[in-house]
């Protein structure tokens, strides 16, 4: 399916705990594994923050249906980060439903190694406009995806290969 066609969005940042770092990345690791069994799940991402503290992680998968994103939410990835919770993250995961405004994911079965956060928080009156901006105006290398947490926008995500 083009990733053109997503619509539905998880935005999920975790906060490791500073002692747990390598087991957060082992998890989002594992994670990307169980995921593979959900056919509704279009693209699902396991991030680390750069430089930033506290250590943060970030899961963000995109459906093109409300079943899909429901089934996810109940499935093993779900499931086991609720279980694993206390033990590596320093805050509970905040598991935020976001709008995909549009996005430009590629073939990345090369893997994507690298990538860039921009936040835009928008003004109310404004977050039309920044919409529009994402949807039209980004320019990037591999892929990337504008979702819509409330008035929070993540957008102009860009990825390079190696």
């Amino acid at each position: 399916m083009p990733s053109s066609e997503v619509s539905l969005a998880l935005f999920v940042p975790l906060i490791a705990k500073t002692d747990r770092v390598d087991d957060v990345a082992g998890f989002l690791g594992k994670g990307y594994e169980l995921v593979q069994a959900e056919p509704d799940t279009i693209q699902w991402f396991g991030a680390k923050y750069d430089d930033h503290t506290p250590p943060t992680f970030l899961i963000l998968d995109t459906f093109r249906a409300e079943e899909g994103r429901g089934a996810h939410l109940t499935g093993k990835v779900a499931e086991a980060l609720l279980a694993n919770a206390d033990a590596l993250l320093a805050a509970g995961p905040e598991i935020a439903k976001a709008a995909v405004l549009a996005n430009n994911v590629r073939d990345t079965s090369a893997g994507v190694k690298n990538g860039l956060r921009v936040l835009l928080d928008a003004k109310p009156e404004k977050a039309q406009a920044v919409r529009e901006f994402l949807k039209v105006r980004c320019v990037v290398l591999v892929s990337w995806v504008g979702v819509e947490v409330g008035f929070m926008h993540e957008g102009c995500a860009a990825a390079r290969r190696g």
